[in-house]
């Protein structure tokens, strides 16, 4: 799959997830906090994605046994991200660290989905 295709589809869930959120952030019968940095966690998603497309599409074409072990180690480099993410931001701003973990998570569910179904998509070509 071209890359450039992946991002556009990347972009469009970025967009819905936002748009989304504008509209259930504007519900007022909704327990949702709205939060000023939950653009920034969908942006975190969307960079780290995009940069994982990007590294992948460079060694999908090796072998695969090599392919495994790259693609392990990026998902452990990823997880291991995450997690300094999450910890930073929870000592950081202690008020905010259920809402921030929340909103992180939901992301971290729908954005993996989507990575999951198009890096198969990827790997089968």
């Amino acid at each position: 799959m071209n890359y450039k295709i992946l991002l556009t589809k990347l972009a469009i869930l970025s967009l819905l997830v936002l748009g989304l959120s504008a509209i259930l952030f504007t519900v007022e019968q909704l327990p949702i906090t709205i939060v000023p940095f939950f653009p920034f966690i969908v942006l975190y998603f969307f960079l780290l994605s995009a940069f994982q497309f990007y590294r992948i599409g460079k060694f999908r074409n090796e072998n695969v046994r090599t392919f495994h072990t790259k693609y392990t180690l990026w998902f452990g480099i990823k997880l291991f991200v995450n997690l300094a993410v999450v910890v930073t931001f929870v000592l950081l701003d202690k008020s905010m660290a259920k809402d921030f973990l929340i909103y992180f998570l939901a992301l971290y569910v729908i954005y993996t989905i989507f990575d999951t179904y198009y890096l198969a998509k990827m790997v089968k070509k």
